[in-house]
């Protein structure tokens, strides 16, 4: 059961997928943008520095703009979460400010910690089940993580924020803590809000 979920768990998409897929949701606004209006007030022109008003071309010429600079965050999304947030903000500050490529990637700087949760999440969800069996087996939880590997799991897998093993305890009560570090980098005690907590859902 466990290689059932496991293979099911790590079904996640790419960082390019998840590139990808903001392309595709901004040239649907582009195009019902254009399809709606034809021509765009300059209110809404936050993209493009001159023109009063936008036409077709303007929307054509920004899509491309568009996928171009995204397509170059995906070829940097090489490494660990760190690695790759510190490349993005080198990336974002080097922007002339307010232009086109700067607001751009302020609508995805946020990806990479977006998807690092999301496997965050999903990898916690993976070990929770494995200390569910292993409770099954043994009558009460490990007093590791290393302990499920290999009986319950092949490994054990380190979260993607720090590269570090989950937090893991179960306190007198019985009751299990299972979480990873955040955006900080640091134990918040599994503190919710800044925290990747998996168990319990509403932490103490």
């Amino acid at each position: 059961m466990a290689k059932r979920i496991k293979l099911l768990l790590e079904f996640y998409p790419s960082f390019r997928d998840t590139c990808e897929s903001e392309i595709v949701f901004t040239g649907v606004i582009f195009k019902k943008n254009v399809m709606n209006m034809g021509f765009t007030p300059k209110k809404y022109a936050m993209l493009l520095a001159d023109g009063v008003w936008l036409n077709r071309t303007n929307y054509v010429d920004l899509w491309e703009y568009n996928i171009e600079i995204k397509d170059k965050v995906a070829n940097l999304a090489v490494g660990s979460y760190v690695e790759i947030r510190d490349k993005l903000n080198k990336l974002e500050a080097s922007c002339r400010p307010s232009s086109q490529e700067e607001i751009i990637l302020s609508g995805i700087s946020s990806l990479p910690e977006k998807r690092t949760r999301l496997i965050c999440s999903r990898e916690g969800i993976y070990i929770l089940t494995a200390l569910k069996l292993y409770k099954l087996r043994h009558g009460s939880y490990p007093e590791t993580l290393d302990k499920l590997a290999p009986e319950i799991i092949p490994a054990v897998p380190l979260n993607p924020f720090s590269d570090k093993p989950f937090i893991y305890r179960v306190d007198k009560d019985g009751e299990l803590f299972l979480y990873s570090v955040g955006v900080d980098l640091q134990d918040d005690n599994a503190d919710p809000k800044k925290d990747v907590v998996i168990s319990p859902k509403a932490a103490k």
